[in-house]
């Protein structure tokens, strides 16, 4: 299946096109360790208590 990223990283090879997938790739995997941590962890709530309530 055909992928199409837009990037402004310079794309001169195939090399670059892979470390550029990759750098997606880890980013994708970031952005849905934060929806996790917000939605099932409810990490967004500790910010409104105090350190020692965390505790």
């Amino acid at each position: 299946m055909p992928l199409m990223l837009l990037t402004n990283l310079p794309v001169d090879n195939l090399k670059d096109a892979k470390r550029v997938l990759r750098y997606y790739i880890r980013r994708w995997e970031c952005e849905e360790a934060i929806r996790f941590l917000k939605s099932q962890v409810k990490l967004e709530k500790i910010r409104t208590f105090r350190w020692s309530a965390i505790c």
